[in-house]
């Protein structure tokens, strides 16, 4: 077919055939141009090159599907689908393309208005159709983004709230792993407080009997003292028996301290003469390779008990041999004064200004882990083998120093032994100068009304309180008593009771007492009492509280000072 066909049958079809000349030109072959011309630039159309891309925009996806055909030089033809176009006027025009390869020559043939009315409108509204499907289409797929956006968002704050409470639960499960150990570690320390408890009670029992058998004794031993005279080998011999009991005395004391039945009292007490003893005491028992060594450059008095400051010394040493029983090494112990103000650094904080003695105990054992140093003050911990030891040394040490006012310092560490540094406020003992004079003992002639049930006890009271002229009554029966006392109310100028009694306790007796004659003087004694403290005995009306055994020179001051008082 030549050209001269080509352009008649192209002018017969409204079709314009164009070949290409490059990448995106094609050049006229032939074809009817007046619908092209309203379409295209003029300009463009007298060079007879076209750039069909351009020109028509829907056609530029169709050249980019054939150019791979095109490049293949394959005979035959490809289709493109239907598009309209718009002139200035207003005017549709619709138009379908082919590519064509022929003879290695590749042409793009573009045919115009091929179909009916009816089609067109077909067409149309198949577009219309389409364009609203792509337009609707595209909303969901707007929406199918957002939803999926708004799911990815959700999922993650889910995640997030599942890892939550993830960790919560993790925690929550330790937590209650932690409190079962700790429940079970509080029911083990709660049995050993029981039992120590127990022991205490017992202890304390004990302790009652022996100070009522012990006052006797002192007492006697005093009264029996006051009465001899130029024998030197029984006054000797009494001496040595009150001294005795007084030792007894103080252990009973110690034992009614253990189980929390006896009160504490300071007195001006020396520390550096309690070191001395404690270290002539544990140079005889200590191991041959355990040296102790000591520097004691401070004379300063503390207001304390002896017998505790003597406790705390003990067991800070026990604690240092324990550390070095197996490979040996030296207890150093160090006594110095120790001044602390506003105006120089403090090197322990936690000191207020003032001035302090220093009681420092240093070993060279194998020390502490961080973990064991934070625990060492807790009741019952230990890190001794089952049986040998409670645990309850260093929490008494403890317990004392704050007691008395005082603060506890630790350093050590694992493998370089331990230092204890304990420091007490010091006192002036210009304070307490009258307080240790001797005071001289009064008699008088007030008669004293003695209620105990046991009768050792109301015969040594007697004896004692007529040595200084008293008039004494006494009854072992505190009902009885009671009666005895409300037949004549301004009888007696003082009354005695003992706390423990059967059928009415002291408490009781005083109370009754105080409520036919609120002002008469009493006195209460006690071997122990878990039933009143001397606070509420005085809340009472009470005006002495004295614990048993008592000697005869503090019976007859307390008289005194409540007959005077």
């Amino acid at each position: 077919m030549n050209d001269v066909l080509i352009s008649k049958l192209c002018q017969l079809m409204d079709t314009v055939i164009l070949e290409k000349i490059s990448e995106n030109a094609f050049t006229l072959v032939s074809g009817h141009v007046e619908w092209l011309n309203r379409i295209c630039r003029p300009s463009e159309m007298s060079s007879w090159k076209l750039y069909p891309v351009k020109e028509f925009t829907f056609i530029s996806n169709f050249i980019e599907e054939v150019n791979s055909f095109w490049a293949s030089n394959r005979s035959g033809s490809i289709k493109s689908g239907l598009w309209i176009e718009t002139d200035a006027e207003g005017n549709e025009y619709f138009f379908e393309a082919s590519a064509i390869n022929l003879l290695e020559r590749h042409f793009l043939v573009i045919q115009k208005d091929s179909y009916g009315f009816t089609e067109k409108q077909q067409l149309i509204q198949h577009g219309r159709n389409l364009a609203l499907d792509y337009q609707a289409l595209e909303r969901l797929g707007k929406q199918v983004h957002a939803d999926k956006e708004i799911l990815e968002t959700r999922v993650r704050k889910r995640t997030e709230e599942l890892k939550q409470a993830n960790e919560r639960l993790k925690r929550e499960l330790f937590e209650r792993k932690q409190f079962e150990k700790e429940r079970t570690e509080m029911i083990m320390q709660f049995q050993e407080a029981k039992r120590m408890e127990a022991i205490g009670t017992i202890a304390g029992g004990i302790a009652h009997d022996f100070n009522n058998i012990l006052s006797a004794l002192i007492g006697f031993t005093e009264i029996s003292l006051k009465k001899v005279s130029g024998d030197s080998t029984i006054e000797n011999n009494l001496n040595q028996v009150l001294k005795a009991a007084l030792r007894a005395k103080e252990l009973v004391r110690q034992i009614l301290t253990f189980s929390h039945q006896a009160k504490e009292e300071g007195r001006p007490t020396q520390i550096k003469t309690i070191v001395v003893e404690v270290i002539k005491m544990l140079r005889a028992s200590l191991p041959a390779n355990i040296e102790i060594k000591s520097e004691l450059s401070s004379e300063a008095y503390i207001l304390a008990d002896p017998t505790r400051i003597h406790q705390v010394i003990m067991n800070l040493c026990t604690n240092a041999v324990h550390a070095m029983e197996k490979e040996g090494g030296t207890i150093q112990i160090c006594l110095e004064n120790f001044l602390t103000n506003q105006e120089t650094p403090k090197p322990y904080p936690y000191l207020t200004s003032g001035k302090y003695v220093g009681l420092y105990v240093m070993d060279s054992g194998h020390g502490m882990t961080n973990e064991v140093k934070d625990r060492i003050f807790e009741p019952f911990f230990t890190t001794k083998e089952d049986g040998k030891g409670t645990g309850m040394g260093l929490s008494v040490v403890h317990s004392i120093v704050k007691n008395y006012k005082g603060t506890i310092h630790v350093e050590s560490s694992s493998g370089s032994g331990s230092i204890f540094r304990v420091f007490f406020p010091i006192i002036q003992m210009e304070e307490h100068v009258e307080k240790l004079k001797e005071e001289e003992i009064k008699g008088g002639s007030e008669k004293i009304f003695i209620v105990d049930d046991e009768t050792i006890q109301t015969e040594l009271m007697r004896e004692m309180l007529e040595e200084f002229g008293y008039t004494v009554v006494t009854h072992n029966d505190s009902v009885e008593a009671l009666n005895l006392f409300l037949n004549d109310i301004r009888f007696f100028n003082l009354v005695i009771a003992d706390m423990t009694m059967p059928k009415m306790t002291g408490k009781t007796l005083a109370e009754e007492i105080l409520k036919n004659r609120p002002d008469m003087p009493i006195i209460l004694c006690s071997g122990y009492s878990e039933e009143i403290t001397a606070d509420e005995a005085k809340g009472i009306g009470i005006r002495e509280y004295l614990m048993k055994p008592i000697g005869l020179k503090d019976l007859a001051k307390a008289v005194r000072r409540v007959l005077d008082g």
